[in-house]
C-alpha cells in the first residue's frame, strides 16, 4: 500500500521543446514547488453509444484531458507566482495576479512511496520491504483556484495551500507515465528530475 508523497518538481517547456508526434517535450529550468501533502488526477473522458435495431451497435470512450489536485504545505511565494504566469515586483516582492496571466505549460514529477509483501515480492526481498514510484505528467498548466483563509478559533485548523493543473496529453498520446518500484527514494527521484532534463548530483 501507498502511503507517501514527496519530490514534486515543475519544469516549463522550453521555447523549442514542444512535443510532437514522435518526442515528449523538453523543459527549462525545474523548481521544487515544496513539501508535497497528496496529489490526485482525474481523467476526463468523452463517451458515446449508438444504437440499431435495438441494440448497441457502436461504443466510443476517448481521453479528453485531465486535471491534477496537489496539496503543498507551503508554496514559496516567487514560485507561485511563476506557476501562474503572475509579476513579481524586483523591490517589493509584491505579486500582482491579472485576468490575462498566461500559465506556462511544463512537465510535473512527483516520488510516492509505500510498504507491503507484494513490494518486497517485486523487489527481491525475502521481508517486507518499501518501494518508491515516479510519476510523471509531460504537459500540464496550472489554473488559479480559490483560497480558503480562516481565522484561529477554539480548536486550529492547518490548512495547505493548493493548487490545480489542466493537463493535455501529447501529440504521440502520452499524457502520464509511471517508473518501475525502486528499492529507495533517490532512486526515484533520480527518474524523476532525468524526465525533467535535471542532472543529479
Amino acid at each position: 500500500m501507498y502511503f507517501r508523497a514527496s519530490n514534486i518538481m515543475f519544469a516549463p517547456i522550453a521555447s523549442n521543446g514542444m512535443d510532437t508526434e514522435t518526442a515528449l517535450p523538453t523543459y527549462g529550468t525545474a523548481v521544487k514547488i515544496g513539501s508535497l501533502n497528496r496529489i490526485s488526477d482525474n481523467i476526463d473522458r468523452v463517451e458515446a453509444s449508438g444504437y440499431g435495431e435495438n441494440a448497441r451497435k457502436v461504443h466510443v470512450d476517448e481521453f479528453r484531458s485531465y486535471g491534477l489536485d496537489v496539496e503543498i504545505t507551503h508554496i514559496p511565494r516567487a514560485t507561485y507566482a511563476s506557476l501562474n504566469g503572475a509579476s513579481v515586483d524586483t523591490s517589493s516582492k509584491d505579486i500582482t495576479f491579472k485576468d490575462n496571466d498566461q500559465a506556462p505549460y511544463g512537465g510535473l514529477v512527483c516520488v510516492r512511496g509505500g510498504r507491503d509483501d507484494d513490494i518486497a515480492k517485486v523487489l527481491g526481498a525475502t521481508s517486507r520491504k518499501d518501494g518508491y514510484v515516479g510519476v510523471y505528467y509531460p504537459k500540464l498548466k496550472s489554473a488559479m483556484q480559490g483560497k480558503d483563509i480562516s481565522t484561529k478559533g477554539e480548536n486550529i485548523t492547518l490548512v495547505t495551500e493548493k493548487l490545480h493543473f489542466a493537463g493535455l496529453a501529447c501529440k504521440n498520446h502520452v499524457w502520464c507515465e509511471e517508473s518501475d518500484e525502486f528499492a529507495t527514494e533517490a532512486e526515484a527521484v533520480t527518474w524523476c528530475k532525468t524526465k525533467l532534463g535535471v542532472s543529479s548530483d
